[in-house]
C-alpha cells in the first residue's frame, strides 16, 4: 500500500506525462500552422529536417540542403539521435539528385540529407520529451513560452529522481505541484481554466494498485533512457570544464597582472592608463547583439590639444579591423571621448598582446584628433572591462 503521500506523488506525475503531453501538443499544433504553415505533421518534419539535422551532435559541417559557402543553420540546441530517429530513417539504397555526393566547394564529403525519409507519425505518437525536444531546438517559441515550458521539463525531471530515491516531502510536494499548475496552465492555448478544474479533479482521485504499478514503470523507463546517454554527455561535459579552466586560469592570470596603471608613450605624449575590471567600473555596453567570443570594453580619453571633434568623426567611421590582436572600435560617443570597444580573445592571450593594442588606440586617438606628439602633453585613458574576461 502507498501513503496519501506517495499517491499525491503519483498523481503528480500522471498528470505530468498526461495533461502536460497533450498543452504540448497543442502548442506544437498552433506553431506548426503559424510558422509552417501546415497541420500535417509529416510535412512539418520535411520542412524542418534540415534545421533538425544540424542539431545532432556530431554531425557533419555540410549537407546536400547548405549551400556552397557552408552551412547556415545556427546551432539553437542539442537533438537527441534517438528522438532523431523517430522522425526520420535513413534509407542508404534510395536514389539522389546528380551532384548531391559533390563536396560542396569544401575538402570533406556532404552528407545528403535527401536519404533521411520522414518517418508516419502524428502529435499523438510523441511523448513528453519529442515534444520538449522539437518546441526547444526549433526557436519558435516566445521567450515566456520557453521559460514556461523549462519549469514543466524540471519538474518533470525533479518528480522522477525523488520517486527513485525516495526523497520527497509533503513541503516539496506542494511546490512541485504549483510550478507544474503554473506552467502547464499558461502554456495552454485553448481554455486554461478548465484545464486547471481538470488537474485538481485528477489530483483528488484515488490510484489503484495496478494504475501505481503502471505509473512506476513509466518513471523507470524515463530514467534508464537519461542514463543510458548520460555517461557520453558527463564524458563530453568533463572534457569542456576542464578546457575551460585552463582558459580562464590563464585569463584570471593576466587581469590580476593588467588591473591598475601603466604608462605608455607617442613620441612626447605620455598616455596614462588606468584599467579596471567590470565590477568596479559599474558600466554596461550597449552594443547590440554580441558577437560570440568577443570581450567589451569601454575606454575614455581626454588630452589637450586633442581636437575632439575631429576625432569623434575619424574614429566613428574608423575601419581597420584586419586584425586580430587589435581592439575594434563599435561606436564613439562625445563625453571627452568615449569609446566602447570590443576584441576577439586573441587579444588577451598575453600581457604583451592587450598593451600592444592600447598603445596601437592610444596612436589612433591621437591621429584622429591632429594630436601633435612632437610637443609634451598628456593623455589620460580610463578603460574599463564591461564584459567578463573569462566565460
Amino acid at each position: 500500500m502507498t501513503s496519501k503521500l506517495q499517491q499525491d506523488f503519483l498523481l503528480l506525475f500522471q498528470c505530468i506525462i498526461d495533461f502536460g503531453a497533450d498543452v504540448l501538443r497543442d502548442c506544437t499544433k498552433g506553431k506548426m500552422k503559424t510558422n509552417y504553415k501546415t497541420d500535417n505533421f509529416k510535412i512539418f518534419l520535411g520542412k524542418t529536417k534540415h534545421h533538425l539535422f544540424h542539431q545532432l551532435p556530431k554531425q557533419n559541417p555540410i549537407c546536400c540542403a547548405c549551400p556552397i559557402t557552408g552551412c547556415s543553420i545556427r546551432k539553437t540546441g542539442h537533438v537527441d539521435r534517438k528522438i532523431f530517429d523517430k522522425f526520420y530513417f535513413y534509407n542508404k539504397t534510395l536514389s539522389v539528385p546528380p551532384g548531391h555526393h559533390a563536396a560542396n566547394g569544401k575538402k570533406f564529403p556532404q552528407t545528403c540529407i535527401c536519404r533521411f525519409i520522414e518517418n508516419n507519425k502524428v502529435l499523438d505518437d510523441l511523448d513528453l520529451s519529442d515534444l520538449n525536444c522539437l518546441l526547444r531546438n526549433l526557436s519558435i517559441m516566445t521567450s515566456l513560452e520557453e521559460n514556461l515550458l523549462k519549469e514543466l521539463m524540471e519538474v518533470r525531471g525533479k518528480v522522477c529522481h525523488a520517486v527513485t530515491t525516495k526523497t520527497f516531502s509533503q513541503h516539496e510536494l506542494t511546490n512541485l505541484w504549483t510550478t507544474f499548475m503554473h506552467s502547464v496552465c499558461r502554456l495552454c492555448p485553448s481554455d486554461p481554466k478548465y484545464l486547471k478544474k481538470l488537474i485538481e479533479l485528477t489530483r483528488s482521485s484515488v490510484l489503484s494498485d495496478e494504475k501505481i504499478d503502471d505509473l512506476i514503470d513509466k518513471v523507470q523507463q524515463i530514467i534508464t533512457g537519461c542514463n543510458e546517454i548520460k555517461p557520453v554527455i558527463m564524458e563530453k561535459l568533463d572534457i569542456i570544464e576542464n578546457q575551460q579552466k585552463e582558459h580562464n586560469a590563464r585569463l584570471e592570470r593576466l587581469e590580476s597582472l593588467l588591473m591598475g596603471h601603466f604608462k605608455a608613450r607617442e613620441n612626447k605624449t605620455q598616455a596614462i592608463i588606468s584599467i579596471y575590471d567590470s565590477e568596479k567600473a559599474k558600466i554596461t555596453v550597449e552594443t547590440g547583439p554580441e558577437k560570440q567570443g568577443y570581450r567589451y570594453i569601454e575606454c575614455e580619453a581626454n588630452c589637450p590639444g586633442l581636437d575632439e571633434d575631429k576625432a569623434l568623426k575619424r574614429l566613428a567611421t574608423e575601419t581597420d579591423v584586419n586584425s586580430s590582436k587589435k581592439l575594434k572600435i563599435e561606436s564613439v560617443e562625445k563625453h571627452c571621448i568615449l569609446l566602447k570597444l570590443s576584441s576577439t580573445p586573441n587579444v588577451f592571450e598575453s600581457e604583451e598582446n592587450l598593451h600592444s593594442a592600447i598603445i596601437s588606440l592610444v596612436q589612433q586617438i591621437a591621429d584622429a584628433g591632429d594630436l601633435d606628439t612632437s610637443v609634451n602633453s598628456n593623455m589620460d585613458i580610463t578603460i574599463a572591462f564591461t564584459s567578463p574576461l573569462t566565460v
